[in-house]
């Protein structure tokens, strides 16, 4: 059981023995009041009974693996667990900004790259242009237009043009090459270039959901110190890829003071409650002490009353007095609000009964008493007394003696 349910439980307690408090009182003072289904025994009984529960509890609470010694271990372990939380979540921050870092410097410089082509058949080409002369040929205002050539100068055209296009064939064929290898390395590098960012989506995708993954914890965390107050189905959702809603950063930073206030708090409580384990353990002694002098006395009356045709009065108010002062000299003063209402009652209602006995320096004190009767009331007509042993459930059916004892 959580200390929650225990202080719960206590408090139960108590407000049962504030009640029974009331009706001890009404026992022992109010005829009318008086409950019907407890007798005055069983109410000292009960408060006694409380008071020993109440004990249990604080013993509870108090012991090495009892109820606050158990939340401050659950605090701790919750503050560990955050702290790590916090550290990782720090961590997969820096990796998300480190997916996201641009190119690095000097992976766009293709100065290296630079293809120079040389194209021999120019020479040729330019040999045969210089030649003929450019209006001569295709380059001129007539393209069509040849001028007279000797056989010689024909032929010596002819071979440069040949040599022109064999070397220019050859070069476009190289050229094509390169081309073809160029748009297979285009096709090899988009390939590539796909592969590698579906794997950096999934690296941050990745991050995105352990970062999730960490703030529901800590989420959860705050919930079960109670520093979140809503349900989770009540709460806005924390998707992936969002940031984290306003009042849990604010959580984050109110933590290590909530913490602290709680564990200090635990910590006062557990202190106080050690100190009031001692105070109830006492206390049930000396209520214990108080309704054993109380039954006693009760019992004493009873007998006498028994054993003897006549009681002189003296010797009720002797022993009542007697009792009175066994009561007193116990050490309650600082006991519970209630106890210490229920020990005065006792005595004040012992008190009372004295103060009704008549004295027995009168020649006779017959008159003034009467038997004890069906009824439930004092030994002296025309009064409600309290409730201290002296009614007929203890007294029998005798008169009171006179002056002399009579034994």
């Amino acid at each position: 059981m959580n200390h929650e349910r225990i202080l719960e439980k206590r408090e139960t307690i108590l407000q049962y023995c504030h009640r029974l408090t009331e009706m001890h009182r009404a026992a022992l003072f109010d005829e009318e009041e008086s409950p019907r289904n407890l007798s005055l025994q069983q109410l000292r009984k009960n408060i006694h009974i409380c008071l020993k529960d109440l004990c249990r509890l604080n013993t509870w609470l108090t012991e090495q693996d009892g109820g606050f010694r158990k939340a401050l271990g659950s605090l701790e372990r919750y503050e560990s667990k955050l702290a790590a939380l916090l550290a990782k979540e720090r961590q997969l921050g820096e990796e998300r900004q480190a997916w996201e870092a641009a190119v690095p410097a000097g992976a766009g410089d293709d100065s290296g790259g630079v293809f120079t082509v040389h194209g021999g058949h120019q020479r040729h080409l330019n040999a045969y242009i210089e030649s003929m002369g450019v209006d001569n040929t295709g380059l001129g205002k007539e393209p069509d237009a040849l001028p007279r050539l000797s056989r010689q100068q024909a032929l010596g055209h002819v071979a440069v043009l040949r040599l022109a296009q064999a070397a220019v064939s050859r070069e476009i064929s190289q050229a094509e090459g390169l081309l073809k290898s160029f748009r297979k390395d285009q096709t090899f590098i988009k390939a590539e270039l796909a592969k590698l960012e579906a794997f950096v989506r999934a690296q941050k995708l990745a991050v995105e959901r352990e970062l999730e993954g960490v703030r529901r914890s800590q989420e959860h965390i705050f919930r079960k110190i109670g520093l979140l107050k809503l349900p989770a189905r009540e709460r806005e959702p924390l998707g992936l890829g969002r940031r984290p809603a306003a009042d849990l950063e604010s959580m984050k930073a109110q933590m290590e003071e909530f913490l602290h206030v709680r564990k200090s708090a635990l910590k006062a409580m557990l202190s106080e409650h050690k100190q009031e384990t001692q105070l109830l353990k006492s206390q049930q002694e000396v209520w214990k002490e108080v309704t054993t002098l109380v039954e006693d006395l009760e019992d004493r009356i009873r007998t006498r009353f028994a054993t003897a045709a006549k009681v002189d009065p003296v010797e009720l108010r002797r022993l009542i007095t007697d009792a009175i002062t066994q009561i007193k000299s116990l050490h309650y003063e600082e006991s519970y609000p209630d106890v210490l209402t229920c020990i005065r009652d006792e005595i004040a209602a012992l008190e009372k009964a004295n103060d009704q006995l008549p004295f027995s320096k009168q020649k006779s004190i017959t008159d003034k008493l009467v038997p004890v009767n069906t009824g439930a009331g004092f030994l002296v007509n025309s009064t409600s007394p309290p409730k201290v042993g002296l009614t007929k459930s203890i007294v029998p059916s005798s008169s009171m003696a006179t002056n002399k004892k009579s034994v």
